[in-house]
C-alpha cells in the first residue's frame, strides 16, 4: 500500500514558513499534482516526503509508517527533479543512467523462467548474472521506447538536448518501479509536442504501474490535465484540493479561482441590492440580477460589498446569443482580440474593470468598438471581499 500522509506538516527555514500547517491525504494509487506559483511551497513538500528534507513539526507516512526520520532509500521513492542534471552521471550513457538505480538493487525482480537468484556455484552466478542483466534492458528498452529515446540511448549527457536529458531523467524513475513517484515538474524543458506525448505516457505509467504519483508543477494546464485529484498551494498553505473538476466548478476562494482555468476567472467588485424584484449585484457600468436559487443561499446581504466571479466563457456576444436575458447584457469596450481558431478571446473593459470574454469565432468585434455582451448569470461565483472566501 503506498498511501501518502502528510499531518499538520510546518518546514521553517528560519524565520521563513515554507509550508504552513500542511494537511493532505494522497491515496493508494492516486495521481496526485500540486499547484501553484513558484515559491508557494509544492517543492518543499515533494522534497519532505522524499527525505531529503525534515519537517520542522508535523508527521509523514508512507504506508502505515512513520517516515519522519527514515531515510531516503528506505522508502522505495523515486523522484524526478525539474533540473535533468541532478540525476544523471555525465559520465554515463543514456541508458547507463537509466539501468544504474536497478543494478545497485538486490532484490530485482526477474521475468518469469529466468534464473532468481545465484547459487554458490560460480557459473549458476554467471547465470545469475546475466540474467539480471537480461531483466535491466528489457525494462530500460521498454521505457526508451515510450520516452522515443531508442536512437539516444548510446549518447551521455553532454550529447544530449534539454529536453532529451529530462525524459531521460524521467526514464530512470521509471525503470525502478517504485511504490510511489515523486515528480518536480519534470516536462519543464521539453518542447509543446513532447510535452503533450510524455502526459500521455505518465498517464499510461500511472495505470499500469498502480504506483502512487505526486507530481509538483506550476501549470495549472497540466495539473488539471494529468491529476486524478489536485491540491492548489500558495504561501505554504494548502488552499484547496479535490478532483480538477470540482476545483473548476467550486473554487474555495479568490485565488483557486484565478488560479484555475485559463483564461483566469474574471472578478467584478460587486455591492449586492435588494428591491422588490429582488437580488441584483450592482457595479460601474453594470447592474446583474442574481438567480433566485443564488439569492437563498447567499441570505441577506443588502449593501454588502463582494466580489462576482464569472469565466470568461460564459460571457457571450450578446448579438450571437438569441435567448439572453436582456437584464445580463453589458456594454463594453472592446480593447484587444485574441483570434483562436474555433474561439476569439476578447479583452474588454467595463467601468474601469477589464475582463475577457471567450466567445465565438463567428463575432466582428474589433478593438475600439463598443459591444453588448450577455453574462451568464447562473455560473456566477461570489466572494466575500474582505476574507476572500466562496459564499457559495
Amino acid at each position: 500500500m503506498a498511501r501518502v500522509f502528510l499531518q499538520n506538516v510546518t518546514k521553517k527555514y528560519g524565520d521563513v514558513t515554507a509550508v504552513n500547517e500542511f494537511t493532505l491525504e494522497i491515496r493508494d494509487k492516486d495521481f496526485f499534482v500540486l499547484v501553484g506559483p513558484s515559491g508557494c511551497g509544492k517543492s518543499t513538500v515533494l522534497r519532505l516526503v522524499a527525505g531529503l528534507e525534515a519537517p520542522t513539526s508535523g508527521n509523514i507516512y508512507i504506508g502505515d509508517t512513520l517516515v519522519n526520520r527514515l531515510p531516503s532509500r528506505e522508502r522505495d521513492i523515486a523522484m524526478v527533479f525539474e533540473s535533468p542534471s541532478y540525476a544523471l552521471y555525465p559520465h554515463l550513457t543514456a541508458y547507463d543512467n537509466m539501468a544504474t538505480s536497478l543494478r545497485f538493487r538486490k532484490d530485482l525482480p526477474l521475468v518469469q523462467g529466468e534464473q532468481s537468484a545465484p547459487t554458490p556455484d560460480q557459473q549458476n552466478r554467471k547465470a545469475g548474472q546475466a540474467a539480471r542483466e537480461g531483466e535491466i534492458r528489457r525494462r530500460v528498452e521498454r521505457v526508451a521506447d515510450r520516452l522515443h529515446l531508442q536512437g539516444y540511448l548510446g549518447r551521455k549527457r553532454s550529447e544530449l538536448s534539454a529536453g532529451h536529458n529530462q525524459s531521460v531523467a524521467l526514464g530512470r524513475a521509471m525503470v525502478r518501479e517504485p511504490r510511489v513517484f515523486l515528480m518536480d515538474d519534470p516536462l519543464s524543458q521539453l518542447d509543446g509536442t513532447a510535452r503533450a506525448s510524455s502526459r500521455i505516457e505518465l498517464r499510461d505509467l500511472h495505470r499500469r504501474s498502480g504506483a502512487t504519483v505526486i507530481y509538483v508543477t506550476h501549470n495549472q494546464v497540466e495539473a488539471m490535465a494529468l491529476g486524478n485529484r489536485v491540491g492548489v498551494m500558495d504561501n505554504g498553505v494548502l488552499q484547496q484540493s479535490g478532483t480538477p473538476q470540482a476545483l473548476f466548478d467550486r473554487p474555495a476562494n479568490i485565488f483557486v479561482a484565478g488560479f484555475i482555468g485559463s483564461p483566469p476567472m474574471n472578478m467584478f467588485r460587486v455591492t449586492a441590492e435588494s428591491d422588490a424584484e429582488g437580488l441584483f449585484f450592482s457595479g460601474p457600468g453594470f447592474r446583474l440580477p442574481v438567480p433566485e436559487h443564488y439569492a437563498t443561499r447567499l441570505g441577506d446581504c443588502d449593501g454588502r460589498p463582494l466580489v462576482m466571479g464569472l469565466r470568461a466563457e460564459d460571457i457571450h456576444d450578446a448579438r450571437l446569443s438569441r435567448d439572453a436575458d436582456p437584464r445580463t447584457v453589458v456594454e463594453a469596450e472592446v480593447r484587444l482580440r485574441e483570434y483562436l481558431g474555433s474561439e476569439v478571446d476578447l479583452h474588454l473593459v467595463v467601468g474601469g474593470q477589464e475582463f475577457v470574454a471567450r466567445v465565438s469565432e463567428r463575432t466582428d468585434a474589433r478593438p475600439g468598438q463598443r459591444l453588448n455582451v450577455a453574462f451568464d448569470t447562473s455560473k456566477i461565483h461570489v466572494f466575500d471581499r474582505d476574507t476572500q472566501r466562496s459564499l457559495l
